[in-house]
Formats: C-alpha cells, structure tokens, sequence
C-alpha cells in the first residue's frame, strides 16, 4: 500500500479514538502517521473486509486497518473498520467508524 503520508494534524484527528483506547497507547509519533495513512486508504476503498498494513520499521510497531460496511448517515459516506495494533509483540485492537468530511478526510465517529 502507498499513499501520501498524513499530515500529524491530520493523524491525530483521525486517530481520536485508536489513541484513547488500550489499542493506541504507546504509539510514537510516526507511528501516529503510518497508522493514520493506512487508515485513510482502507476507508477510501469500496470493498469490506480489505486489508491494509502498515509499519514503521524504525520502532518495530505494526498494524493493520480491516474494513467493514460502508453506509450512509444524513447522505454522508461513513465505515465501519477495525484497527489491528502491534506494539512490541503485543496485539490489540479497536474497533470504529468514520464519515466522510471534505475531499480526502474522514472523521472517527464517537
């Protein structure tokens, strides 16, 4: 998967709910931005149950995002997805939704 990184900014919004949950904690900074970037390509894809990877080789940390339905609240575009996160051989997970906001962005529904 390649994609244009995120902006921090960017990663911290769409990551509101990964980094509140036991699932975000302990992320470094570019690990914020590789797990927000492959968030932002698995929602954009028309397809559930598509899987997209990412990981930071600098800090070992790895995850991945697995796409559920889309659907549509108020006629905005909005998904379902889980969020696989590895943080120093420790899997955990979370699970969440975004809608569509603007162009290329998606904001966490909480």
């Amino acid at each position: 998967f390649s994609a244009p990184t995120v902006q921090q900014s960017e990663a911290d919004v769409v990551l509101a709910d990964l980094l509140r949950s036991e699932a975000g904690q302990g992320l470094e900074v570019s690990d914020r931005r590789a797990a927000a970037t492959a968030l932002r390509g698995a929602l954009g894809t028309n397809r559930t149950g598509e899987t997209v990877q990412w990981q930071n080789r600098s800090s070992g940390t790895s995850g991945r995002v697995v796409t559920g339905p889309s659907y549509q609240v108020n006629n905005i575009l909005c998904r379902d997805y889980t969020h696989v996160v590895t943080v120093e051989g420790v899997e955990r997970s979370m699970r969440g939704a975004a809608c569509r906001s603007g162009d290329d962005g998606w904001l966490p529904i909480t």
